[in-house]
């Protein structure tokens, strides 16, 4: 704060068009998959978005060169040996409420559950190797999908799919509409279908 003759100056004011929470516990493993694939969206979000602000949450830390400002990291320790999964459902989802933000991605095929009906939810669904391909997931993997993806992909606003055969896998398996699907290939920046992934109608 700085006085300025009989003024007192401020400084000023992070003004946050939305609130914007991402899961960033692929961040905080080991970098490979999903994971360089949220790196690269989160890094070029930085570079377009001078607006919002968001908050990537996390048990555990990792390296975010830009802290600070628009981007905050949300580090919430949990007991000891409580899978990423399930600390998303408890610890997670407290903080995300308390944050009392305006829109949360999920960025690796689950939300946290019964989170406010005013918060808009985007999932982003990487591929369906666990029902489809049960015997290549471990039991853990399969009961934490059987738990939480169907909810997860009930209460979504929007779900984003990384290709176009796991959108129909969506479709197919799970009845999700397709009007509520995107499908995007990994890599790219432009989706594969014709319609444009438009907001929630609540943001």
């Amino acid at each position: 704060m700085e006085k300025h003759g009989c003024r007192t100056l401020r400084p000023k004011e992070l003004v946050c068009s939305l609130r914007i929470g991402i899961n960033a516990l692929p961040l905080s493993r080991v970098r490979a998959g999903p994971a360089r694939l949220i790196q690269r969206v989160i890094e070029e979000l930085r570079k377009i978005d001078s607006e919002n602000c968001y908050y990537l949450y996390s048990d555990r830390d990792f390296e975010l060169p830009w802290e600070g400002g628009r981007w905050n990291k949300r580090i919430g320790p949990g007991p000891p040996f409580l899978p990423g999964t399930l600390w998303l459902q408890t610890v997670g989802r407290r903080m995300i409420i308390r944050d009392r933000l305006d829109l949360f991605w999920g960025t690796v095929d689950l939300l946290p559950l019964r989170l406010p009906l005013a918060l808009a939810k985007v999932l982003t669904v990487h591929d369906l190797s666990w029902p489809l391909y049960s015997e290549i997931a471990s039991l853990f993997h399969r009961c934490m999908f059987w738990l939480f993806f169907e909810r997860s992909t009930q209460q979504a606003d929007k779900i984003i799919a990384v290709s176009q055969s796991t959108a129909r896998d969506l479709e197919r398996v799970f009845s999700c509409p397709s009007r509520r699907s995107k499908s995007f290939i990994l890599g790219s920046t432009q989706p594969t279908s014709r319609r444009t992934l438009e907001p929630p109608a609540s943001v």
